[in-house]
């Protein structure tokens, strides 16, 4: 409702629940699809007398279809470090993180409480 409507950038990681995806997904516009389909035949003369014994025809046949440009459940099921964003005045982007690498780094604190006593050591 109100507060989404303020937001002027989205960025949606994977949820869990399609009604939170379709936050994102009822903004966009819906986009023609185009499907090609090879009709043919053939047909027998019944002219017994006739220099043609039959015909026969193909044809390509292009449809179109309307279809939204993301469903919610190409949200739900985002692998890990992705997400669509709807940015730059509403246009949607495919966004891939990258993720942190598993070895620990000699900088980095072990956890959150020894690096609260760091700060509380130098900030203070």
């Amino acid at each position: 409702g109100q507060v989404v409507g303020n937001f002027n950038n989205l960025f949606m990681l994977r949820v869990r629940e399609t009604a939170t995806a379709e936050l994102l997904t009822k903004q966009l516009p819906k986009v023609e699809v185009y499907t090609t389909s090879l009709m043919s035949g053939a047909t027998d003369s019944s002219d017994i007398h006739g220099k043609t014994d039959f015909t026969s025809n193909t044809q390509d046949r292009i449809t179109t279809t309307s279809v939204p440009l993301i469903e919610p459940a190409h949200v739900v099921g985002l692998p890990k470090g992705q997400c669509f964003a709807l940015i730059e005045g509403g246009n949607l982007w495919k966004i891939r993180m990258p993720l942190p690498a598993p070895d620990p780094d000699e900088v980095m604190p072990r956890d959150l409480q020894q690096l609260a006593g760091y700060m509380r050591q130098h900030y203070v």
